[in-house]
């Protein structure tokens, strides 16, 4: 599953015109990753808005990649694979906290004794 969770992660940017997975790290009951949503320096800027999600949306993106995972579990037998129905996500605005965020996920695996009884 860990192995099939970190493929469809490197083919989001493969699938998906103008996004980047920057980090990624597949944990046993959790992922982190950075996307980068790239524009195009003459996009117009669209102000957030609660209504049907855009094309390249955060939202959407996520969406795919759990019902592809999912899919896939179940074609293989793995029935008992759920994803939690939410998720988190943040903006980041500047280097230095670029920066932090990919230093905890390369991190990560290092703390699993300690995340895996926090979730």
């Amino acid at each position: 599953m860990g192995n099939q969770a970190a493929l469809n992660i490197q083919q989001i940017p493969i699938l998906r015109d103008k996004i980047v997975v920057d980090e990624f790290v597949v944990m046993p009951n959790h992922v982190h990753l950075i996307l980068t949503i790239l524009k195009e320096s003459n996009e117009p800027y669209h102000e957030p808005a609660f209504a049907k999600p855009m094309a390249n949306s955060v939202s959407i993106i996520i969406n795919r990649y759990k019902g592809s995972v999912k899919g896939w579990a179940n074609e293989n037998g793995y029935t008992h694979f759920e994803w939690q129905p939410r998720f988190y996500d943040h903006i980041i605005r500047n280097q230095e906290s670029y920066e932090k965020i990919a230093q905890y996920i390369r991190d990560n695996p290092r703390r699993w004794d300690e995340d895996r009884y926090r979730m």
